[in-house]
């Protein structure tokens, strides 16, 4: 019976042009995106040439691919490549990370109870650091120069939107399959009988399976059309923590550091599976709303507004020197999605705590599916419709 009902559910919404519609445009978006990020910040030359290059000096700098590179063909890009990579230094040899947590206390004048919490997450990561000076992640050639334009195009840009497209598109659907009766002017026939209303669970399994699918789907043909323009097969191997990928924020240009060392290759696929995580939060969400709101429309406008206030909750409580809310108001869902081309790094003044993404994706897990499981029970516990 359940299944069937979830097979229902999903028809309902499949047969909206909506959706369809809305998928669409994400992906011509995210394809201009790539486009037009392609052609305004990327050097596709240069970028083929290390390709190419590192067929024959490898892809781990030193003194033998200094010297493999000075043996090829002298050309623009063999000058450029030869600069970058001539005589780099193991940047994590001498590195003291607390000294980075000092930085951001004195630039934000955090209270000592907050500074030592700060102190302490950069003491966790030393370690980290030790190991990647140990094993010269720091070498790693990854596209030379123009990793960092790469990288930020993957993860900072697209994997941003790629993730609040479908989280929105979760919570929308949920929402719509919440109210669906009600637009309809069929709740009274539906929900005046226990098991009629026993039929939310459905509504739930569907809103998460349609938030799944939106989600592979637009990762799957944006990754798709992002790989088949940028070859990556040469760097899947790379090291993220490499030299030539780095953070700029107001304390200055900093290594881009993991708490566990990641190949690229690791890196998206954790990613990946993070952004799925967060799109089923935004699922529990919109079902909680939509239990709330009958109307599918008001579910709609207050899920905006729900999300607006979370995304300017941490500027307002920062501002307010209000640190205590401001750190606790990075763990909401908006926030996570906002920071998530610094998941499983240190990030800085957002977070006290090692794995501060993970730990607030499973908390948000737990905390929405509760609210849904709560109002699920009530309204199932009606036995009239009010």
């Amino acid at each position: 019976m359940t299944l069937y009902i979830v097979k229902c559910e999903l028809k309902k919404i499949a047969s909206l042009p909506m959706l369809w519609i809305f998928l669409s445009l994400c992906l011509i978006l995210n394809a201009g995106i790539i486009e037009g990020y392609r052609y305004s910040n990327v050097d596709e030359s240069f970028f083929s040439y290390v390709k190419e290059t590192a067929a024959i000096t490898g892809t781990e700098l030193g003194g033998e691919f200094s010297e493999r590179l000075a043996g090829l063909k002298d050309s623009e890009e063999k000058r450029r490549l030869y600069e970058e990579t001539y005589g780099v230094k193991n940047i994590y040899e001498d590195l003291k990370v607390v000294d980075l947590g000092q930085a951001y206390i004195s630039v934000y004048a955090l209270p000592d109870r907050w500074a030592a919490l700060m102190r302490n997450k950069y003491q966790c990561l030393q370690p980290m650091v030790d190991e990647l000076a140990r094993s010269n992640a720091g070498f790693s050639l990854y596209a030379a120069g123009e990793t960092k334009n790469l990288h930020d195009l993957l993860f900072s840009i697209l994997f941003r939107t790629i993730t609040g497209e479908a989280c929105v598109l979760a919570a929308l659907c949920m929402i719509f399959l919440y109210g669906y009766e009600y637009q309809n002017k069929t709740e009274a026939i539906i929900y005046t009988s226990y098991t009629g209303r026993n039929i939310q669970h459905g509504k739930l399994a569907a809103g998460l399976l349609m938030g799944c699918f939106s989600y592979s789907l637009i990762a799957g043909i944006t990754l798709l059309i992002y790989l088949g323009v940028f070859d990556y097969s040469w760097i899947w191997s790379s090291n993220v923590s490499g030299i030539f990928n780095y953070v700029e924020e107001i304390i200055g240009i900093k290594p881009f550091l993991t708490w566990i060392p990641f190949t690229l290759w690791e890196y998206l696929l954790v990613m990946l599976g993070l952004g799925l995580m967060l799109t089923l939060i935004f699922g529990l969400i919109g079902a909680v709303i939509g239990r709330l709101c009958k109307n599918s429309y008001i579910g709609a406008i207050s899920f905006l507004l729900l999300a607006l206030a979370m995304m300017t909750a941490p500027y307002f409580l920062a501002e307010k020197d209000l640190w205590g809310g401001y750190f606790v108001s990075q763990f909401l869902p908006v926030c996570l999605w906002l920071n998530s081309s610094v998941w499983l790094t240190d990030m800085g003044i957002i977070s006290l705590i090692p794995f501060h993404e993970t730990i607030g994706l499973f908390g948000n897990v737990i905390i929405w599916g509760i609210l849904t499981a709560v109002s699920s029970w009530h309204f199932s516990g009606k036995d009239v419709l009010l």
